[in-house]
């Protein structure tokens, strides 16, 4: 910003014959994106509607369940330890001789 103040600056009077222009042009970026989530996301929602109706569906009562009462009879040993044998004698250490 320049100083309301001071002077402006003389231009120059004299342009020169030839004046070259040049312009450049910039594409805008692109800013694509989202349609993949979108799909990721609509795949993920049939996914889970499937497992859905498979997990339900599978579930259903059926008419005809037959008889639900069973007599078992399960005979299981007493469980025992092992007969080990004797455990080996320990050696006697030697003693310490007293201080005379």
């Amino acid at each position: 910003m320049t100083d309301p103040n001071m002077i402006a600056p003389e231009r120059p009077t004299e342009r020169p014959a030839d004046v070259h222009h040049t312009t450049v042009n910039v594409a805008p970026e692109k800013s694509g994106g989202g349609g993949g989530a979108g799909l990721v996301i609509g795949a993920l929602v049939v996914i889970a509607l499937i497992i859905a109706a498979v997990l339900f569906l599978n579930n259903a009562p059926t008419q005809d369940r037959g008889d639900t009462n069973l007599d078992v009879n399960i005979d299981v040993p007493t469980p025992s330890m092992p007969d080990l044998p004797d455990a080996p004698k320990m050696p006697e250490l030697p003693s310490p001789v007293p201080a005379q």
